[in-house]
């Protein structure tokens, strides 16, 4: 199994697809990984392109962060870090909640590096509405109210850190997430890059009102709402999000 030595990390990678197509980063949520995130997807994705897929800081295989999470500054400098290891200059990068997120960050201070997003259930700032479902996320009422995603969660990570280590890694993430994402749309305006906006019409983070507001900032995006989805919504709606996602990096992708 490969892992990249970066920053304080050491990062579990995947790389799949044809050496010779055009480079697409996957960056997975909070508490998710590689498989959860992507697993469905990633055979029709990498028949077009070279697909770079990877756990991000703390999760799943990748090795535990030192400390609390310092921002998604943090995680856009892991990524890049990652990509200059591996010698990807330029790619389109399909992030999903908290993957979106970072690369939203990443794009605003690597431009150069962007030749498509896809944003997934992404939100650009915290609102009342996202504010209460965050409210919710705590490794103790997981443990009560969830507990076949308690027993999800502990298999994606547990099982190559140690026992709790979920919710070691939650309360971690904890005090980043209600101060950040603190984006304004003047700022979303740097964004030159083409950029698809996904997410699916019953999301409670990157609700509709957010995807709105994205869509009239980002100068080049485009918006598409996903019906009888959620948050998850590639996992909710994966036929119709892989087309989508496929057309969309079809058509702002060159030739390889």
């Amino acid at each position: 199994m490969p892992f990249a030595e970066i920053n304080d990390l050491r990062v579990y990678y995947e790389l799949h697809g044809p050496l010779g197509a055009t480079p697409l980063v996957l960056l997975n949520g909070a508490l998710d990984t590689i498989e959860s995130d992507w697993g469905a997807l990633l055979p029709a994705l990498a028949q077009q392109h070279r697909v770079l897929a990877y756990d991000h800081r703390g999760h799943g295989r990748t090795s535990a962060s030192p400390g609390p999470f310092a921002g998604y500054g943090q995680l856009a400098a892991d990524l890049a870090a990652l990509l200059d290891t591996l010698g990807i200059a330029r790619a389109s990068f399909c992030g999903f909640s908290d993957g979106g997120i970072t690369m939203l960050y990443f794009a605003l201070r690597w431009p150069e590096r962007v030749q498509a997003l896809v944003l997934a259930g992404a939100q650009y700032t915290n609102d009342e509405r996202t504010l209460a479902q965050l409210a919710k996320m705590t490794p103790e009422r997981i443990a009560e109210r969830l507990p076949a995603w308690a027993a999800r969660l502990a298999e994606l990570h547990d099982a190559h850190h140690e026992h709790g280590y979920w919710q070691a890694l939650m309360r971690q993430m904890l005090p980043l997430w209600p101060v950040q994402p603190d984006l304004a749309p003047e700022q979303l305006a740097g964004i030159a890059a083409p950029t698809l906006l996904i997410a699916g019409e019953r999301d409670q983070f990157g609700h509709i009102d957010q995807q709105v507001a994205m869509r009239r900032a980002i100068p080049r995006a485009e918006l598409c709402i996903l019906p009888a989805a959620g948050h998850a919504v590639m996992n909710d709606q994966p036929a119709l999000f892989q087309l989508a996602v496929l057309d969309f990096l079809r058509r702002m992708s060159p030739p390889a």
